[in-house]
């Protein structure tokens, strides 16, 4: 049974389907239920004799899906056997459907009707979906779930900012994981992480988004050693292990679970009440993905973001608003005069990080976190702007109140203007020399 937000969106696919579109961006939040719209598609499909198929990129996935009766394959499996054909192909986490492999399926299917599933249909390098997409369906918000009790409310903390972007590298337009390493992989690193966890989500089942496979595997051991389940996860773990602590996890076994380039899409466990973010990333789709993984819904809960590295200064709170386009996306660079554009604020009293919109007095404490950096560097700029104006007014004053050539030559001599502008301004003002 569907709710009436999913009905809705998944109205809008079928929609777009009978406006012809082939290829259809499907955008729907973490925690939105697509995989429950993706087996009333399936369903449909085969009850009126048509094939269908789901293509994912994770065993995790593959394991979640089927439990749900649905015939998955994995992209990597898929791509070197095409002998088979679908009517209906559903490719998950869709925001990775740019890549070879995935090229190679979609040309494959090219006479199926493909959808592409995404809670975040963005990249890093801005390359346009419209490449592979006709159009796009967009349902409700993240921050409408959140109000209508689909998804768990949340409190976003930058308890302490552990690395300094300022002297990160990039490789392939994310932070290089060489510069990160240098600043975080520190035993002092380690155990602000777990003070700052003790003092605001001990006992809460947590996830945590590490910098490198050593720095997840020692955040992991860190808080072993002091006395708190944990384990370690990533893609050379082998699968069998990597789906027995997956499920020690889900069954509250292991309390903290720490991993990298890992756990970003499709986890669903709702009880799970807490993220650690620990991998500063220039990538919109890993800060979503991870920082709403704890967001799952479940009565009477509360999740706890904690964010060591700064992303919210990057990339915003999970649930604002966004514009997804299938077209491609620019990196616009502000001019000095414009409005700034300050996002998030974030409390040196609570910690909590909100929206600026809300203005300068804490919504949690009331203690007032006055301009952010943004701010005032705007600020300065007005104000140099004021006074490099307010200097160029006071010398058109001086040369509008010279009245001999001596006063000119004067002006001309403080300024380094050349001969040629002491007879241009005789001329001009009507000055005999």
């Amino acid at each position: 049974m569907l709710y009436e937000h999913q009905l809705e969106f998944l109205n809008n696919i079928k929609q777009s389907i009978r406006n012809g579109n082939r290829r259809i961006m499907c955008v729907a939040p973490c925690g939105f239920g697509k995989s429950v719209i993706m087996k009333h598609i399936c369903d449909s499909a085969n009850n009126k004799g048509n094939s269908s198929l789901v293509v994912v990129h994770r065993i995790e996935l593959v394991n979640q899906l089927e439990e749900r009766g649905l015939n998955v394959a994995m992209i990597q499996t898929l791509s070197r056997h095409l002998a088979t054909t679908h009517d209906i192909l559903i490719i998950d986490e869709a925001h990775l459907a740019l890549a070879k492999t995935y090229r190679k399926v979609i040309e494959h299917y090219s006479n199926a009707v493909i959808l592409y599933f995404t809670a975040t249909p963005r990249r890093l390098d801005g390359q346009a979906f419209g490449i592979i997409a006709d159009d796009i369906v967009i349902s409700k918000s993240a921050k409408w779930l959140i109000a209508n009790g689909y998804l768990a409310p949340y409190d976003y903390y930058a308890p302490k900012l552990l690395v300094d972007a300022s002297k990160l590298s990039l490789a392939q337009g994310d932070y290089a994981q060489s510069s990160i390493i240098e600043q975080m992989d520190k035993p002092k690193v380690y155990g602000d992480i777990f003070n700052e966890w003790c003092k605001f989500a001990k006992g809460k089942k947590t996830i945590v988004y590490a910098s490198s496979l050593s720095h997840s595997q020692r955040i992991a051991d860190y808080f072993a050693y002091n006395g708190v389940s944990s384990a370690h996860i990533d893609g050379n773990t082998p699968k069998q292990e990597r789906c027995d602590i997956i499920e020690k996890f889900k069954r509250g076994e292991i309390l903290v679970l720490t991993n990298y380039a890992l756990i970003v899409e499709g986890f669903d466990v709702p009880d799970c009440e807490c993220c650690i973010i620990a991998r500063p990333t220039q990538s919109l789709v890993i800060h979503i993905q991870s920082t709403m993984r704890c967001m799952r819904y479940k009565p009477n809960k509360r999740a706890i973001i904690l964010d060591f590295v700064g992303n919210y200064e990057r990339h915003g709170l999970p649930d604002d608003e966004r514009e997804w386009s299938l077209e491609r996306i620019k990196r616009v660079r502000s001019k000095a005069d414009d409005e700034p554009k300050v996002l998030i604020r974030n409390c040196p009293n609570c910690f909590k990080v909100y929206s600026a919109s809300i203005g300068v007095i804490c919504p949690y404490c009331h203690f007032n976190v006055g301009k952010t950096k943004e701010e005032i560097e705007y600020d300065e700029k007005q104000e140099l702007i004021k006074l490099e104006a307010y200097e160029r007014k006071n010398k058109r004053m001086e040369v509008g109140m010279a009245k001999t050539k001596a006063d000119l030559e004067r002006i001309a001599k403080e300024r380094g203007y050349a001969r040629g502008w002491i007879y241009n301004m005789m001329k001009i003002k009507n000055i005999r020399g």
